[in-house]
């Protein structure tokens, strides 16, 4: 754009152009420059791209398995990108808890992804204790989030059973909202909380 811009500026310099036509091609070169950035930030990739899961594989911190979200194919998948150290992240635990604890039995999936690369295993061992998190916790290198379009902290994925992201939600969210949008992707009849006694 820069190069274009100058040539520009030189010709008018020149003369070469008469003031209308030299503004014809200034409106061009806007819209090929704005063209050029959108197609360079990935704005023109293909819609449905956009809105299915980059399937991955990663080591879950408690057990070391390996888990693939492939194989969770068919059910409702809650995945929260996050960080011990982002306020934010921890503050979303509670209700990511209760939506475990609320909807397990009717077939949601619930994921965390801990973005912390080379964080103390002991801090992590700790800090899943201090919170009481039962559900997978994952370790990733920050590829899975780049894949998936994750930029910020927290970023909660809800999954449907194709595959599809049918919601992305940016930063702290309640338990009614979140709630909401798992009952409507959950399958038939499964979509009633379990209600412990």
């Amino acid at each position: 754009c820069a190069a274009i811009t100058g040539w520009f500026r030189i010709s008018a310099n020149k003369k070469l152009f008469s003031r209308k036509s030299f503004m014809k091609r200034s409106r061009l070169l806007f819209f090929l420059c704005t063209l050029a950035c959108l197609v360079l930030s990935g704005a023109f990739c293909a819609p449905a791209l956009a809105d299915e899961l980059v399937d991955f594989t990663l080591n879950d911190f408690s057990t070391k398995q390996q888990i693939s979200t492939s194989s969770f194919r068919g059910r409702v998948m809650l995945i929260i990108f996050g960080s011990i150290y982002c306020k934010p992240c921890v503050e979303m635990l509670p209700v990511v808890r209760r939506l475990r604890d609320t909807y397990e039995q009717a077939g949601l999936v619930v994921v965390g992804i801990d973005i912390d690369v080379g964080c103390d295993d002991q801090k992590i061992t700790q800090f899943i204790k201090d919170h009481q998190i039962r559900h997978l916790y994952l370790i990733d290198t920050i590829k899975v989030a780049r894949q998936n379009r994750v930029f910020t902290l927290p970023t909660t994925l809800i999954v449907n059973p194709q595959g599809g992201i049918e919601k992305r939600l940016l930063g702290v969210h309640d338990f009614e909202k979140i709630e909401g949008i798992i009952k409507k992707v959950l399958p038939e009849g499964c979509s009633k909380p379990y209600l412990p006694r």
